[in-house]
């Protein structure tokens, strides 16, 4: 099928033209385009830094519930490996109890 160009040459073209209306003058030089986008990205990364600062509250209880977990569970597993077992003979709710064997 024979596309006709006749349409853009004369300024006439519809939605069909869209890739050849999309042309590269209409789009800013390379490092125009770059210095905008390292502007945006320093500004969004002190906008990030400030967001910290403004809030030092949430950022350590953040850092405390994260380390609440790991301090408990080493506590318990640091307390069931120094403890010791107990004796049957100390403690109070075993009674001791001997059979004779020469009973019959």
């Amino acid at each position: 099928m024979h596309h006709d160009q006749s349409g853009i040459e004369n300024g006439v073209g519809g939605s069909e033209n869209f890739p050849e209306e999309m042309m590269a003058s209409h789009l800013p030089p390379r490092s125009e385009y770059h210095r905008k986008t390292k502007k945006t990205r320093r500004a969004k990364q002190r906008q990030k830094k400030r967001s910290r600062e403004n809030y030092p509250f949430i950022t350590i209880f953040a850092y405390i519930f994260l380390l609440l977990p790991i301090i408990i569970g080493a506590y318990f597993f640091f307390k069931e490996l120094n403890n010791d077992p107990v004796p049957v003979d100390e403690d109070p709710n075993f009674d001791r109890v001997e059979i004779d064997g020469n009973a019959e």
